[in-house]
């Protein structure tokens, strides 16, 4: 809903829209508000250590919602790319390669 405020927005008014800088008074009835608006119970998901900052403006909330799904993204890939590598190893061990083989096929050569 935002998103679509914001695009609809910087259309009416150019690129040189930049979103109301206007502090939030009250913070935890506008997320409730954008829970229901929007029907995504993430809003109210917000801690209390961002929503009772005294000058929070939306972009606050929307910054630690996206830096947290950045963080989230990162550990999900790390933890994949963890399984893949231990994958690889099991099949090469079964395979007949040695440790050193190993190492010298998986890591970049400037780490070998």
């Amino acid at each position: 809903m935002l998103h679509f405020t914001w695009k609809f927005s910087k259309r009416i008014y150019g690129d040189d829209y930049q979103p109301s800088p206007q502090v939030l008074k009250h913070i935890d009835e506008v997320l409730k508000l954008l829970e229901v608006l929007t029907g995504d119970p993430r809003w109210v998901s917000v801690p209390k250590d961002v929503s009772e900052k005294e000058d929070i403006v939306v972009s606050t909330v929307l910054d630690y919602r996206e830096n947290k799904g950045k963080a989230e993204g990162r550990a999900e890939g790390k933890a994949e790319s963890k399984a893949e590598m231990e994958n690889k190893v099991k099949e090469m061990r079964s395979k007949g390669f040695s440790a050193e083989e190993i190492l010298k096929t998986l890591l970049p050569k400037a780490m070998v």
